[in-house]
């Protein structure tokens, strides 16, 4: 399965990918795929799956802050191209107007935390909330909001996320002050 930015999923049998040597430069992706275009669309997410079960599940970030997940059986189809975000009749996915896909995973069970980095330098991880499985035609769910300047560039999946408290303080000429604790015992460092 391949995964594009635009949403669409492209399939391709392993039998039908010619066999070379390793010396050889190979054959061009789009030369195998005649729907593919890579010109108009960036290829994201490769995966090879041997069988399309509904207990395994493709897991879609966008650029605008979404997350989808879908059982994998809802991408089951003889044809080499379906769209896997739905905007359009041949996506896999719904996007939204201008919204692109930043990252597809293939996942069995469940990840708890998701670290994202935005266009505009932010740098965050949060806790994935429980996401149902949701048909190809439906929008994803809106985890976060950005400004209209920025947009999410990675999404990577993470074990676990450090908590830092932060107490703000605010001074009478309107100056403000941060204060972290790595934990509640440790004294207050301001920055």
């Amino acid at each position: 399965l391949i995964f594009t930015d635009r949403g669409i999923m492209y399939q391709i049998k392993g039998i039908n990918i010619p066999e070379g040597k390793w010396k050889e430069k190979g054959e061009k992706l789009d030369t195998l795929i005649k729907a593919l275009n890579l010109d108009e669309e960036k290829i994201i997410g490769v995966n090879s799956v041997n069988i399309m079960s509904s207990d395994r599940f493709v897991q879609f970030v966008t650029n605008s802050g979404c997350i989808k997940r879908s059982s994998l059986d809802k991408f089951q189809t003889n044809y080499s191209k379906i769209q896997a975000l739905k905007l359009k009749e041949d996506q896999a996915v719904k996007l939204r107007e201008g919204e692109r896909v930043v990252r597809t995973d293939i996942l069995e069970g469940e990840n708890k935390f998701l670290k994202i980095s935005t266009k505009l330098g932010l740098e965050f991880t949060l806790e994935i909330p429980q996401l149902e499985d949701l048909p190809r035609n439906i929008l994803g769910t809106q985890l976060f909001n950005l400004s209209s300047k920025d947009e999410v560039i990675n999404a990577e999946y993470v074990e676990s996320m450090e908590f830092v408290e932060y107490t703000l303080g605010v001074t009478a000429k309107g100056t403000l002050k941060t204060f972290a604790r790595a934990n509640k015992n440790d004294s207050l460092k301001v920055t």
